[in-house]
């Protein structure tokens, strides 16, 4: 196999165009010794550059391709779209997606940290930012807080609300009167059961308000920043989740609500099942959404619908995953200072037209994260709590 067919490969796995046989043909190619110097070739012209071809660590390399190979193996095989115009990455943006995912993977498979200096990646780097951690408060309604990280001492400080369900998840019993709330700061991440089994993810910076009365009438919760929701099934006791003027009614699915303040708008996207979303702004007008829809409030009040192209990417932090399609400098900053807790201050107006692909794990640190961005003539300076960002 020469270069220009490896490479072709690479592609269909990267759009998801990877047929059976080339699959294979694949596998096979990254388990033929002769093939590697083609792989390293491709990720120092296309992907990676200096930054993986100067390692001296073999170790780095081979783990590398073992990471590549076992993703591949698990990636499932399809045949091409007769539409070739569905494929969701041009050639420029398949090289940015993989250098973001190869890129990150290659400081951890080593086992080994990388001793060259940051600062040639990112300038005057003088603080490093850790991933979210897991963790969140709950507020009673008595004003109380209790943290939520470990069972251990929650047992007592709680007096019986949180115990652990059977598959090992924190379970929320919220009882008494009012209304209590989990709540994660920049920089946390949670999950946990409501007492009908219905599991709920908070993304950092995100509330779910819980009434006592939870199980009465309906079940309803009362959401800002960005959860995931599974409702267990209950046809007579909907699930309600409001959302900043939205409320989205669902009897057993799985869906997505993004209510950050700096987004450009409410967004309840639907995973499975079926949701009704309604307007409390716009003469209660609603929507039922099937799965891969999407309903976004505008600044009128009025609700809209689209379809959700993009699912893996809207619920990838709930995958542990960054996950950016055509994104600008903002959108992918907006990310980064909630999940490391840090306050973005930009030099310069970036531009919109400059976008970015491709997918990283939310584990790695700021300034790991960081270099992704290293190939685009952008500065980032980490003082404290601060990213500084100059694109000139």
């Amino acid at each position: 196999m020469d270069a220009n067919e490896l490479r072709e490969l690479l592609d269909q796995y990267l759009t998801d165009s990877l047929t059976p046989e080339g699959k294979a043909a694949l596998i096979r190619a990254m388990d033929a010794p002769e093939s590697l110097p083609m792989l390293e070739s491709l990720m120092e012209s296309d992907f990676i550059g200096e930054r993986y071809v100067e390692s001296e660590n073999l170790n780095v390399k081979e783990g590398l391709h073992a990471w590549l190979k076992e993703k591949i193996a698990e990636a499932p095989a399809i045949r091409p779209a007769r539409n070739q115009a569905r494929r969701l990455m041009t050639r420029i943006s398949i090289a940015a997606s993989v250098a973001l995912t190869i890129s990150a993977a290659a400081y951890f498979l080593s086992g080994e940290k990388d001793t060259r200096p940051v600062i040639a990646i990112v300038a005057d780097t003088v603080h490093d930012a850790q991933p979210a951690t897991y963790k969140a408060k709950l507020t009673l309604a008595n004003g109380k807080t209790i943290v939520l990280d470990s069972l251990a001492h929650l047992q007592n400080a709680a007096a019986g609300l949180v115990s652990m369900s059977a598959d090992s998840v924190l379970l929320f019993n919220p009882g008494g009167s009012g209304s209590s709330a989990v709540v994660t700061n920049k920089g946390e991440t949670f999950s946990f059961k409501l007492p009908d089994g219905s599991q709920v993810w908070l993304n950092s910076a995100s509330r779910v308000e819980i009434p006592a009365a939870y199980l009465e009438k309906e079940r309803r919760i009362i959401v800002s920043g960005e959860v995931y929701v599974k409702v267990a099934a209950n046809p007579s006791k909907p699930f309600i989740s409001d959302m900043n003027g939205v409320e989205v009614t669902a009897l057993g699915t799985e869906f997505n609500l993004n209510a950050y303040e700096n987004e450009p708008r409410p967004t309840a996207t639907l995973v499975s099942g079926r949701v009704r979303v309604s307007s409390r702004n716009a003469g209660q007008s609603s929507m039922v959404l099937v799965p891969g829809q999407q309903a976004q409030l505008l600044e009128s009040g009025q609700l809209i619908q689209r379809k959700a192209t993009d699912l893996e990417r809207i619920i990838a932090w709930k995958e542990g995953l960054f996950h950016f399609e055509n994104a600008d400098l903002e959108t992918v900053l907006r990310e980064f200072a909630r999940w490391y807790d840090i306050q973005i201050v930009y030099q310069d107006k970036p531009s919109t037209n400059r976008k970015f692909f491709g997918i990283v794990r939310r584990s790695n640190t700021l300034v790991q994260v960081l270099e992704i961005l290293k190939d685009n003539e952008i500065k980032f300076t980490v003082n404290g709590k601060q990213l500084i960002v100059s694109t000139k």
